[in-house]
């Protein structure tokens, strides 16, 4: 079955999208997007993320056709077309044709609508937890000021050494060895019974699971919140956890090899998997 996309105005087969060779998108990565996760049709926190994109397309000096009402009615008819329930969806808008090489575009932006079967990780990662490596931040590559920018590529490079290198992710980290995030993900540390996630001074991503297991702390009266960490924080800490909307909550048992905590998944860490869930 040939999937169904929206594409600059029209819900059409995927095959017949075609996008300018002139696009932005395609030669600079002058573009946002945002990953989503549909359950039982709907798109989890679906508000926030549409906020979070047209957010970084103000940041992207890009104004779109569609006001953010009009994408969600799209989204769901996206999922609808390629008859999904539980799905990964993804909204990619680029800066279109261009007029010159860096100042702006001739035409309207490019809006691209996608729903795709869920690959969410196994029920065993959850079980089991995961390991993740540590991964140099290079400042001049993929770095947007926590912005869903299209210029990926030091993420997509930091997660493929990762995955060469048998981890789940890449932990990226300063030259000061702080903490940021994930190459495609939040990072979470539990020590002494608190939760902890680096600021948002510190580059991470706002990640829309990040804000809501923040949200819940309160909830399970459970401290912490916001600190700035260090590479080594993870050798002291009892447990650690990414955040994602596709991956959730997913417990990590190793960082460089050396085992977090008891080297299992943690009872924070499953209470807040729990608590998400719920809330889903």
């Amino acid at each position: 079955m040939i999937p169904f996309v929206y594409f600059n105005g029209d819900v059409l087969a995927a095959d017949q999208a075609r996008v300018c060779v002139a696009d932005r998108g395609l030669l600079l990565g002058d573009g946002a997007f945002e990953t989503m996760r549909a359950y039982g049709g709907r798109v989890f926190r679906l508000r926030a993320h549409l906020s979070r994109l047209y957010s970084t397309l103000r940041w992207l000096e890009l104004e779109v056709v569609e006001s953010p009402n009009r994408l969600a009615e799209v989204v769901g008819d996206v999922l609808a077309r390629n008859e999904l329930t539980d799905a990964r969806v993804r909204v990619t808008i680029t800066a279109g044709p261009r007029a010159d090489w860096v100042v702006g575009a001739a035409g309207e932006p490019t809006r691209l609508v996608e729903a795709t079967p869920l690959d969410a990780p196994p029920a065993e990662a959850y079980r089991q937890g995961v390991p993740v490596m540590l991964h140099l931040l290079n400042h001049g590559v993929g770095l947007c000021s926590g912005r869903k920018s299209t210029s990926y590529i030091g993420n997509v490079m930091a997660r493929r050494i990762a995955t060469r290198a048998g981890a789940a992710e890449a932990i990226l980290v300063g030259s000061g060895q702080e903490v940021v995030e994930g190459a495609m993900s939040n990072i979470f540390v539990v020590r002494d019974g608190g939760v902890f996630t680096p600021p948002l001074s510190d580059g991470p991503l706002a990640g829309i699971t990040r804000q809501v297991v923040l949200e819940q702390l309160a909830e399970l009266e459970l401290e912490g919140g916001e600190a700035h960490l260090q590479a080594s924080d993870f050798q002291t800490s009892d447990e650690v956890f990414l955040t994602s909307s596709i991956a959730e909550v997913l417990p990590v048992i190793s960082v460089d090899g050396r085992l977090v905590g008891d080297g299992r998944p943690g009872p924070v860490t499953r209470r807040l998997l729990s608590a998400y869930r719920a809330l889903v």
